[in-house]
């Protein structure tokens, strides 16, 4: 027997509750519905994956010399998976919100509390625009019918995502580097086995001389020439360099203090030492432990630290693994941190003895003159981890184009300098308000 349940004074059916259940409802009032029913609470990226995947691509691409990504449209992706159906009629009502599809005499479509401006989401525009404009069949109060040859509904759901929302985010994404998204044409894959043997029996029956033969290994031929329109994103030179050197932003910018209430003004290391025995930083470093943990990246070690410029210097930790990871591994976690704890950037830096760059560790005094030691050297942005006799600070050096300028600024101010090699890189904005590190 079917169910029925009200949600928000609406009224829906097994099927049509579900969609309400997965889009809508906040997970802890699912159990107030669906006895012992558990929603899992909203995680990161689960309205925006479709943008990781195509970022994905888009830096395979770039990093492999392909021209582009293509995709199939949404009219064939609904042909892949059986989402179109071919039907003889279809009828809406209006006043009851009840829409449903007729094909040989069984409905294949039958919702309830579909709304006049819902109805193109089930049906496609052209045909709800024809039900909408239609007049109220003889004999009844308003519902409405369109029929007719060729008539198919389904499917809709795919053309939304395969023709407007990638569409969308890719114009978008490319506005900067000038590439628009377009279109191609792609070879199809002709079936080979099934030409053969349909060609072995018209020979077979006919002779090789026949017209029915030789009208059979035209239209072979033919249809291994045949092509399909897709849609297409063109990486252009500006776009490849900018994700192969300098990365992809893996989250919006989101201040500190958006999260915390922080101040965001200018600030002495003093201030924001302080500070690092607030609530908020005890709350930075849970957050740091759980998705470590979660992520299997253990043992690690956190410290808390001050992601110091010249003109900021802001609370943050540090976070140290201690076995072999894999960089994907890393930077999936550092993205995931970066997004919960509301940092904008942080720093990966994965240890190896044949690295192109390098992390830095010096041993400073405590204070401000630390910090203007670090500036009038040309490190303007570093981590600085307190110590009992002052700060470590933590500097990264890309490509190693600044180690004459440590080794200058170590053995004019009498310091001792750990050096480790490596890979590093930025996981966020490009442009960062502050650096964070997370070290393996």
């Amino acid at each position: 027997m079917a169910c029925r349940f009200t949600y928000k004074g609406k009224t829906y059916g097994d099927e049509e509750f579900a969609r309400v259940v997965a889009d809508e409802m906040p997970h802890d009032e699912v159990s107030k519905y669906i006895s012992g029913a558990k929603k899992l609470p909203d995680m990161p990226f689960n309205r925006s994956w479709h943008e990781l995947a195509l970022r994905r691509m888009i830096r395979h691409a770039a990093e492999h010399g392909y021209d582009g990504i293509s995709w199939t449209p949404g009219e064939q992706q609904g042909r892949r998976f059986s989402l179109r159906n071919k039907v003889d009629s279809v009828h809406y009502s209006p006043e009851e919100q009840r829409l449903w599809a007729v094909s040989d005499g069984k409905n294949v479509i039958d919702k309830t509390n579909i709304s006049e401006d819902e109805l193109h989401k089930y049906v496609g525009k052209d045909v709800a625009g024809k039900l909408l404009s239609a007049e109220a069949d003889d004999g009844t109060h308003d519902r409405r019918t369109v029929s007719g040859d060729g008539l198919e509904v389904g499917g809709e759901g795919m053309k939304g995502f395969y023709d407007k929302i990638i569409p969308e985010y890719l114009a978008k994404y490319g506005k900067k580097h000038g590439a628009q998204v377009g279109e191609t044409s792609i070879k199809l894959a002709p079936d080979e086995a099934k030409d053969e043997k349909s060609l072995e029996h018209i020979l077979r029956v006919f002779g090789r001389n026949s017209d029915q033969y030789q009208r059979a290994l035209a239209g072979s031929l033919q249809d291994k020439k045949k092509t399909l329109q897709v849609p297409f994103f063109p990486i252009t030179p500006s776009m490849r360099e900018s994700v192969v050197r300098e990365g992809q932003a893996l989250f919006t910018k989101q201040s500190v203090k958006d999260r915390f209430s922080l101040s965001s003004q200018q600030q002495s290391s003093a201030s924001s030492l302080r500070r690092l025995g607030t609530k908020q930083q005890t709350k930075l470093r849970e957050i740091a432990a759980k998705i470590l943990h979660q992520s299997g990246l253990t043992p690690h070690k956190l410290s808390d630290a001050l992601h110091d410029t010249p003109n900021d210097s802001r609370p943050g930790v540090a976070q140290a693994i201690f076995r072999p990871v894999s960089q994907e591994h890393t930077r999936r976690a550092a993205a995931q941190y970066g997004l919960v704890a509301g940092q904008n950037s942080l720093l990966v830096f994965h240890g190896h003895p044949e690295g192109p760059d390098s992390l830095y560790a010096v041993d400073l005094p405590g204070g401000d003159e630390s910090r203007k030691m670090l500036d009038n050297a040309g490190f303007d942005k570093r981590t600085l981890i307190p110590t009992k006799t002052g700060f470590r600070a933590i500097i990264h050096d890309q490509g190693r184009v600044n180690r004459k300028m440590m080794e200058d600024f170590a053995t004019g101010a009498g310091l001792s300098v750990i050096e480790s090699t490596g890979y590093g890189e930025m996981v966020g904005d490009k442009k960062p308000e502050t650096n964070n590190a997370k070290a393996s």
